[in-house]
């Protein structure tokens, strides 16, 4: 999805993403690489898809990975918890793969594919708009993801 289409909602583009493979730092067939193919017999853990704006839905809806999927939780910190202790496999955002890896024992995996990213906005309610303290909100996450 690269686009923010909801009624009475505003956004704006703030980043995009770069996503990763997560796997356990033991998993026994996956090593800093994988191919195509193994992504498609590995058994992945998701955000929950039957949640609104779930991050994992355009990877694996309509696809062949959802026959893939074998656990779904309410975050992505929880199926990286799941993921660090099972043979399952994720992806999500590179930088939250790094950070998590200094406290779970995961590893970060480059996808095979050429589209690795995803766009991150910045969504409020049109009502919010003349708000200071929006506007305040909105000008120091735009300066900080302009640094980024």
């Amino acid at each position: 999805m690269h686009e923010y289409d909801k009624p009475d909602y505003s956004h704006h583009l703030l980043f995009n993403d770069q996503l990763s493979l997560v796997a356990a730092r033991n998993h026994p067939r996956i090593q800093y690489t994988v191919t195509e193919k193994q992504i498609f017999t590995e058994q992945h853990a998701v955000v929950s898809l039957d949640l609104i704006d779930s991050f994992s839905s355009p990877y694996y809806e309509n696809n062949e990975l959802l026959r893939a999927i074998v656990y779904q939780g309410t975050n992505l910190v929880s199926v990286l918890n799941i993921v660090s202790k099972t043979e399952l496999v994720a992806i999500a955002p590179k930088w939250l793969i790094q950070l998590y890896s200094h406290v779970l024992p995961i590893q970060e995996v480059q996808l095979p594919w050429d589209k690795v990213s995803r766009p991150a906005f910045l969504i409020w309610h049109e009502a919010c708009t003349r708000d200071k303290g929006h506007q305040w909100m909105k000008a120091l996450l735009t300066q900080f993801t302009h640094h980024m």
